[in-house]
């Protein structure tokens, strides 16, 4: 008899135990919905828009390079003289002649040769350089590129004023696309709407370098994760602009900026000639082989030894990550780098991607936490839940900060709201510890949902007696 007793209380208390891991187990589910959504709403907010925005200035300060930064050397020819607001075409005739003569891989001139309107020039010494621009073009394999950006509404034939100069041209316009601070995407290539069913498309400067280094070195283009990946994580963003031109846009690695400022080559026009201020540094050993991007704004000013840099240059930029301004063929240079292959692209989550990872993090501690309590079910001892559900969120917490900041260089993964993730499973955490009021909401709920939308037996009765 008291062994039946035994037992018919130990089963109770196993039902009691049992029933309280799927309350608890409810009003965790209801939690991670509901906090999943405010913090969808949060971010939509300006005060957590700047959160994100610095968080991201911080994944991008703790990016490094994992490729080789010396295969892409920039030229700045910031001290070459201007007419009428362009750069001389006989100094920069002299420039790519002693750049392409070096035997790089490939050349990109971050200046914009659009034509002020269809069939006309901008300058008149514009269409002797583009035929020396042809010639050297033969000289890399086609690896030369001049930039346009205002011409593109003109269409392809007239992106150079004359369809021969088609294949020199690689897009330089929107180094920030973005509305205010500091870019994260950059364009890889534009597409033009050429008639009303075709696109013709044009590489971005960055684009159009990385692709020839591609090229020689016979990688793959790179492509989105694969498919049953594509829903939450993605390396590229398409934008239509009104004019129904399509940007595809990508993120951009910035970490190398400064050592592509730090290490440019700075040179001169003297006695009407090109004058490095190292003779060195526009030789083939220098050169050779290598990704070389010209362009103005790098000049240190002041004595041959200068600690600030500074610049006259107009396209300057804020880059995330970093305090300083930049010009616009830096960022080129990065968009070049972060294209050279498959392994440097960007990832970032899109929207499922971040719902997804919210509801996982918050799963796997009450479930962590459940599974314990089921394991110690029918035990003697008692789990306490309170100090179990601090300690599996702590350990959440840490490692959704290793794989939102730690592991960065490794997954590439640019999840610009994991300290937001962090907030809200402490918040989760504490609700859970302070649950009687999540309870008695749970209680009310049902209390509700029984009285819309269930009968009970006297209402029954009284809906019969009324019929």
């Amino acid at each position: 008899m008291n062994k039946a007793l035994s037992d018919r209380h130990s089963r109770a208390i196993v039902r009691t135990r049992f029933h309280h891991i799927l309350r608890d187990s409810f009003t965790a589910l209801i939690l991670t919905v509901a906090l999943a959504w405010l913090k969808g709403e949060a971010e939509k907010l300006q005060r957590f828009a700047f959160l994100e925005e610095y968080l991201y200035d911080w994944l991008q300060f703790n990016l490094k390079p994992i490729e080789p930064k010396q295969r892409i050397v920039v030229v700045d020819f910031e001290d070459f003289p201007m007419a009428n607001g362009y750069t001389s075409r006989t100094a920069l005739a002299s420039l790519m002649d002693t750049v392409v003569h070096a035997g790089p891989l490939a050349v990109g001139l971050d200046v914009d040769f659009s034509p002020l309107q269809r069939g006309r020039f901008y300058t008149n010494e514009d269409k002797l350089f583009l035929e020396q621009c042809l010639r050297w073009q033969e000289a890399l394999n086609g690896s030369l590129f001049v930039g346009v950006h205002s011409s593109l509404k003109f269409g392809p034939q007239y992106w150079l004023v004359d369809s021969r100069y088609k294949d020199l041209a690689a897009y330089v316009g929107r180094a920030n696309p973005g509305e205010y601070g500091p870019n994260h995407l950059m364009d890889e290539s534009v597409k033009i709407p050429s008639s009303e069913t075709e696109l013709q498309e044009i590489p971005s400067l960055g684009g159009a370098l990385a692709r020839v280094f591609r090229n020689s070195r016979y990688i793959a283009d790179p492509s989105d994760p694969p498919g049953w990946l594509a829903w939450a994580l993605k390396r590229t963003e398409t934008e239509e602009d009104t004019a129904h031109i399509i940007y595809q846009q990508f993120w951009v690695d910035f970490s190398p900026i400064d050592y592509f400022r730090d290490n440019a080559v700075h040179v001169y026009w003297r006695d009407q000639k090109v004058q490095p201020r190292d003779p060195r540094t526009l030789s083939a050993h220098d050169l050779a082989g290598k990704i070389v991007l010209l362009g103005r704004g790098l000049l240190p000013r002041g004595t041959e030894q200068v600690d600030e840099w500074e610049s006259e240059a107009s396209d300057k930029f804020p880059v995330p990550g970093h305090a300083d301004q930049y010009a616009g063929v830096l960022l080129h240079a990065c968009a070049a780098y972060t294209l050279l292959g498959n392994d440097l692209r960007l990832l970032h989550l899109t929207e499922p991607g971040r719902i997804a990872l919210d509801a996982l993090f918050s799963l796997l501690v009450f479930g962590f936490v459940a599974a314990i309590r089921l394991i110690y079910i029918c035990s003697s001892e008692t789990v306490n839940i309170h100090r179990l559900n601090r300690v599996v969120t702590v350990g959440a917490m840490v490692l959704v900060f290793i794989l939102g900041d730690v592991m960065l260089n490794y997954t590439r993964w640019l999840w610009d709201d994991y300290l937001l993730v962090m907030f809200v499973l402490a918040v989760h955490s504490w609700l859970e510890n302070h649950e009687e009021w999540a309870t008695e909401a749970v209680h009310w709920t049902g209390e509700m949902w029984r009285k819309l939308v269930l009968q009970s037996e006297p209402e029954k009765h009284a809906g019969k007696k009324a019929q």
